[in-house]
């Protein structure tokens, strides 16, 4: 049976190519995807091939077979936007498939619901997977299934899980800003669980180590992490008299950041020269918007390669989340200085 490397050197092209195409990618061209899938047939690849059978002669035996396959379980875009056009989960992708390629192992991509679970959950042919999305669900079904797993960008109890750490950078990045002289800061975060409750601890522990009150009228938390950021600006705004208007906006990443700068500019303020703006994530650049935003930045691609490197290693000691074995990694985070941000007060 052939490999994807073998495919790549017949086409000349990447083995990430062929991987992606392979495995559904968005971002490879139906042209590309159909040659790549063309030779693949006249070399005898399939990633699947004879897994099943395999699967069901060793359940029989009472074993659980090694297929060389991964999952990699996404979020939802909806209709609007796709894989491609989200570039903090393209990022962590990479790093999970670059990773993969590397230990010559398959990865499969699909999205979990769980009135429609994909096969490769149904029937058990993978030997693990990387969770970019979080689903309380897919964890308890994957820990009925014994099938290993780590989360990003957050942790479950008892799984491999790996997450930034939020609540130092949002500490660091407040600190910057009341380095700056900025006293009246907003917060525009994000309702939910884990990490949205780290990054509004940071933004409290900056403001209390420098003997400031956090005022929970210049708080404000969206449920909606598409379409809010614009509203709360607009509502913060509106909530500020003349005397007590915030001079700087922490946001609990860089898409509302990106969102409070157009509104701001919108309302007749300026950025930084008005207002300060700050991010997470440092994905601006990235978007080619302007101002660059002054944020928590870290590297996503290598966050997720260390993702898929957790759960190879986790295979390899023949360990799953269902025997209690649990690991937790925190990835550094630093303070990025760009365009957004500047002394309060200054002209």
């Amino acid at each position: 049976m052939s490999t994807q490397k073998e495919i790549a050197q017949k086409l000349g092209v990447t083995p990430v190519l062929v991987s992606r195409a392979l495995s559904g990618h968005p971002s490879v061209a139906s042209a590309t995807r159909a040659r790549i899938e063309e030779a693949a047939k006249e070399l005898g690849y399939g990633a699947t091939s004879n897994i099943h059978a395999r699967t069901m002669a060793a359940r029989r035996h009472g074993k659980k077979i090694a297929t060389g396959m991964y999952a990699v379980a996404l979020p939802s875009f909806g209709d609007k936007a796709g894989l491609r056009d989200n570039i903090f989960f393209s990022r962590l992708l990479g790093g999970v498939e670059n990773e993969a390629l590397e230990r010559d192992q398959e990865l499969v991509l699909a999205t979990y619901r769980a009135q429609r679970p994909p096969r490769w959950l149904r029937e058990g042919e993978v030997d693990g997977v990387v969770c970019l999305n979080w689903d309380p669900d897919l964890f308890q079904t994957l820990r009925r299934k014994a099938l290993s797993f780590v989360t990003v960008q957050d942790f479950y109890p008892g799984a491999l899980g790996i997450a930034s750490a939020e609540r130092e950078g949002m500490r660091l990045v407040t600190e910057y800003l009341l380095e700056l002289g900025h006293r009246r800061l907003a917060y525009l975060g994000l309702s939910g669980r884990g990490p949205s409750q780290r990054r509004l601890r940071g933004f409290y522990d900056a403001l209390r180590a420098s003997g400031l009150a956090p005022d929970d009228a210049l708080v404000n938390v969206s449920h909606n992490l598409l379409e809010d950021g614009a509203k709360i600006v607009r509502e913060l705004l509106a909530a500020s008299g003349k005397n007590t208007r915030f001079t700087a906006l922490v946001c609990h990443n860089d898409m509302m950041a990106m969102q409070a700068v157009r509104e701001l500019e919108r309302q007749g303020l300026r950025v930084p020269e008005d207002v300060s703006v700050t991010g997470f994530d440092d994905l601006s650049a990235a978007q080619h918007f302007e101002p660059q935003l002054t944020g928590v930045a870290y590297d996503l691609c290598e966050m997720g390669q260390r993702a898929m490197q957790m759960l190879l290693e986790a295979r390899e000691l023949e360990t799953h989340p269902g025997n209690g074995k649990e690991q937790h990694e925190m990835w550094p985070v630093e303070l990025a200085v760009c365009a957004s941000t500047r002394e309060a007060g200054k002209p």
